[in-house]
This record gives C-alpha cells, sequence and structure tokens, in this order.
C-alpha cells in the first residue's frame, strides 16, 4: 500500500528565511567571492596610501599638491615647472 500523503522533503517546503534548504553559493562561488573582496580591499588600501599627502600646507595657504602615486608634494611656490 502507497503512502496517500508523503511528507514533505526539506528540499520542497521553504523554511522561515523562504529558501529552499539548499546553499544558493557553491563552494567555488565562494572562493571567487572572498578572492574578490581580498583583491578591492587591497586595492582601496593601495590607492589611499598612494594618494595621500606628505604633509599639510601652512595656516592660510591654499592646499596646491603635486599628484604622483606615492610622491604626493606640497607645492610651496605658485611657480611649476614646466616639462
Amino acid at each position: 500500500m502507497e503512502n496517500v500523503n508523503p511528507q514533505p522533503t526539506q528540499t520542497d517546503t521553504p523554511d522561515v528565511a523562504g529558501s529552499t534548504g539548499i546553499n544558493e553559493i557553491s563552494p567555488r562561488g565562494k572562493f571567487l567571492a572572498g578572492f574578490l573582496l581580498i583583491i578591492f580591499i587591497i586595492a582601496a588600501g593601495t590607492t589611499i596610501v598612494a594618494y595621500w599627502p606628505d604633509k599639510l600646507p601652512p595656516a592660510g595657504k591654499p592646499a596646491r599638491y603635486q599628484y604622483k602615486a606615492f610622491n604626493i608634494t606640497l607645492l610651496d611656490s605658485c611657480q611649476l615647472n614646466s616639462g
């Protein structure tokens, strides 16, 4: 005799959160997400360090900087060297 009302399995009914109980991120996807997270954190930190000025201008003078990665220098005079 067959069971007339079979019990639903865990994958058939959603739980409280609404998922079906199956992990939707594969191990490969988890690795890729972690790898990208690490890369973006390193890129953001490197950018902040690369463009951080070496010193602040004196009070009352405008801040004029020469922007090159890892070489942000305060221009002390208004004259710029061309070239």
